[in-house]
């Protein structure tokens, strides 16, 4: 079995063996940062939908957050709503205080960092089926709106964590070459493909995280083994998409830069 350290070495050693590519998607990602901007926050305003208060929001984006990816599991995802439903229905205004609401899950919560412990460490227990793929992801969304659901949103918000799943672990591991024992795997690499971005490209780690976007519309097929290119089913029947020709070119060009073409 190769170890977290190993996997890290090998990793780096890809990066540099391949920084060339790398940087050039980093630049394309860079400038095109404005397409995953947009899509998720249309994704986040239609998942808070017609919610009026910040508890119904709050609430939407926790439900959708622990019902994203495989592996669904009901019973610790009710505990989960649960538990979350009970710490913040005291917020029944539109808007509410941030500080308060990180503090509604424990006093000692300052920031997104606390956050992201209280929820994979802390209380761990409480939140069954979350793990820190989706904290990062809720987490993430709270961001993406918070203009929608906090008062005094201008304070330190703390790290933000990219929420890595299959389909970043996929273009990682095609950007990188990386193949055999040293793929990358979303859950189990959580950690160190976060680490990874901030060595890539310290001045915004988060960047790595537009890979699910423009990876998830240039995948076809299921699990390691998927097909880099653009994959127009998907495209056109996205909701959070509108399809324009200046989009569906980038997207070909992101296909053509993956895969060296």
């Amino acid at each position: 079995m190769v170890s977290k350290k190993q996997r890290k070495d090998n990793l780096l050693l890809k990066y540099t063996e391949n920084i060339s590519e790398l940087n050039r998607i980093l630049m394309f990602l860079k400038n095109n940062s404005n397409y995953p901007e947009e899509y998720n926050r249309k994704f986040t305003l239609k998942v808070i939908g017609g919610s009026s208060s910040l508890n119904e929001k709050l609430r939407a984006l926790f439900i959708s957050t622990m019902s994203s990816g495989a592996g669904r599991n009901l019973t610790a995802t009710g505990k989960s709503a649960k538990n979350f439903f009970n710490k913040t229905k005291q917020f029944g205004s539109e808007k509410g205080n941030f500080k308060e609401f990180l503090q509604c899950f424990d006093k000692e919560i300052t920031d997104f960092s606390d956050l992201f412990e209280y929820f994979t460490v802390k209380a761990k227990k409480d939140f069954p089926h979350l793990g820190k793929k989706k904290t990062a992801l809720f987490i993430r969304d709270l961001n993406t709106l918070n203009d929608k659901l906090f008062t005094n949103y201008a304070v330190v918000k703390g790290e933000l964590r990219i929420p890595v799943d299959i389909v970043i672990s996929i273009m990682l591991n095609k950007i990188m070459r990386l193949s055999g024992k040293d793929i990358i795997k979303a859950e189990r690499d959580f950690d160190l493909v976060n680490e990874f971005a901030k060595k890539a490209y310290p001045e915004n780690p988060l960047l790595i995280e537009d890979l699910w976007f423009w990876g998830y519309f240039n995948q076809t097929g299921a699990g390691h083994n998927r097909v880099i290119g653009f994959n127009e089913d998907k495209y056109y029947s996205d909701q959070c998409l509108f399809p324009q020709q200046e989009l569906e070119n980038k997207f070909k060009e992101f296909s053509k830069l993956v895969n060296k073409e």
